[in-house]
């Protein structure tokens, strides 16, 4: 099976499949998501290289270390700005199992049923907020991991 390619989604992608056509997603149904890839690798192991240094020279120089957990979160978020890509479903489902996880260990065992496309799903969601931006000045107060903490905390809060 030929990989597809990553850069564009396939033309028929943007009509209706004619009869006999097929579409072939970019990440198919059975494609297994990494959870670790080696860009994530490799960003933990600099920042952390980095933060190690800074926290040992500071406690070594001013006799006082750092917390470096809140300054590498701070820089993730703005690599992360600089460093666009696209997420995926997959990854969207990580994120809330891994949050809702912890409190609720069922949750934490559930993994994702994938199936053929039925009628109506949304195979390509291509949202980009670029046009509000530019029109509007739009900017977003939050980040999706941020987004997710405080909506997960009200509905706890609010439905137990």
């Amino acid at each position: 099976m030929d990989a597809p390619d990553t850069r564009s989604l396939p033309p028929n992608a943007y009509t209706a499949l004619a009869p006999g056509e097929s579409y072939r997603p970019v990440v198919p149904a059975e494609a297994a998501m990494p959870e670790a890839t080696l860009r994530s690798v490799l960003w933990g192991l600099l920042l952390c290289v980095v933060f190690t240094v800074a926290s040992a020279y500071s406690g070594l120089k001013v006799g006082q270390v750092m917390e470096a957990a809140i300054p590498i979160s701070i820089l993730t978020i703005g690599l992360a700005r600089v460093f666009r890509r696209r997420s995926t479903l997959l990854e969207l489902f990580e994120a809330l199992r891994s949050r809702l996880g912890a409190r609720h260990p069922r949750i934490a065992e559930l993994r994702p049923v994938h199936g053929p496309f039925r009628t109506g799903d949304v195979l390509h969601s291509l949202a980009d907020i670029a046009k509000a931006r530019r029109l509007l000045g739009y900017e977003p107060t939050h980040t999706l991991d941020q987004g997710l903490d405080e909506a997960l905390g009200w509905y706890e809060k609010s439905l137990s």
